[in-house]
């Protein structure tokens, strides 16, 4: 079974990795049937040969989780240059903060 997968090879801290085609049962770093690829999820930069990973998801090879969810985030009008990823994560409270600016509100609104 071929999985497309990313592929380490960044130092320690600084990750780096390879989208690649291989065989599912082949270790991280072993060699690849085919490179399609790369992502930075320092800079969180893209770049991906799209083409060809559809081609081999119709002929029957299943991305991993994580690119998976890297596929999902490409527009549609992808061309296979290098982007950049806008990734936002949702601000999230504490529950302190939460009561505190619902209180803040409600007394705004009575007002």
């Amino acid at each position: 079974m071929v999985r497309i997968r990313l592929k380490r090879i960044g130092r320690k801290h600084a990750p780096f990795y390879r989208i690649v085609a291989i065989n599912g049962h082949s270790r991280r770093e072993g060699s690849p049937l085919e490179e399609l690829g790369y992502y930075n999820p320092m800079k969180k930069a893209v770049k991906l040969n799209l083409a060809r990973v559809k081609e081999l998801i119709a002929q029957g090879a299943s991305p991993s989780e994580r690119v998976a969810w890297l596929l999902t985030k490409l527009k549609d009008d992808y061309a296979g240059e290098a982007i950049q990823l806008e990734l936002t994560k949702p601000e999230k409270l504490s529950r302190k903060a939460a009561e505190k600016a619902k209180s803040v509100k409600e007394e705004a609104q009575s007002a």
